[in-house]
């Protein structure tokens, strides 16, 4: 019978790979208990407290567990499973963070105002605006997003400078 159960996690948000301290009861391997740690259905690497002598004097109440955020990972529950395959969940969402946009390559690399580049890079998707310049010469520019990796760019009137793409998070 599994007993453990989820009281807190810290932080409550982050990137793929950021480590997330879950807070709650029985987590120790000794006591049956917890097998498995998944961040909305997406299996995690983790440790307990336990399972390190050197903190296992500090925790000795077994009720902490280490865990990386996984690759794949969206904003959802974390759930910690026992080995009889019960399962405790969180009450509140971890809420994945989308790593920043970034840019890779612009085409054509000779720009006007009016035309369109392309520009190629990681994490389109959520983009919020495209601004060339910075400070008070900086022009926000129209653009559409393609996917994740591409992203179509109309430069503006009075544009130059270096191009920044921002996101929700960023």
């Amino acid at each position: 019978l599994f007993r453990s159960g989820i009281t807190s996690f810290t932080p409550s948000s982050g990137q793929v790979g950021s480590t997330v301290t879950i807070t709650g009861q029985n987590f120790s391997a000794a006591k049956g208990n917890a097998s498995a740690v998944s961040f909305n259905g997406v299996s995690a690497t983790f440790t307990r407290a336990t399972d390190n002598p050197a903190t296992a004097l500090v925790d000795e109440s077994d009720t902490t567990i280490t865990a990386t955020v996984p690759e794949g990972a969206t904003t959802g529950k974390i759930r910690v499973t026992g080995l009889a395959g019960g399962y405790a969940e969180s009450a509140t969402n971890f809420t994945v963070i989308a790593p920043p946009p970034t840019i890779t390559s612009v085409s054509p690399s000779v720009l006007k105002p009016g035309d369109a580049i392309t520009l190629t890079g990681t994490n389109f998707i959520g983009v919020t605006s495209v601004v060339f310049g910075s400070g008070g010469s900086a022009r926000n520019a129209g653009y559409s997003v393609s996917n994740s990796t591409t992203l179509v760019v109309y430069v503006p009137v009075g544009a130059s400078g270096p191009i920044t793409v921002r996101s929700e998070e960023h």
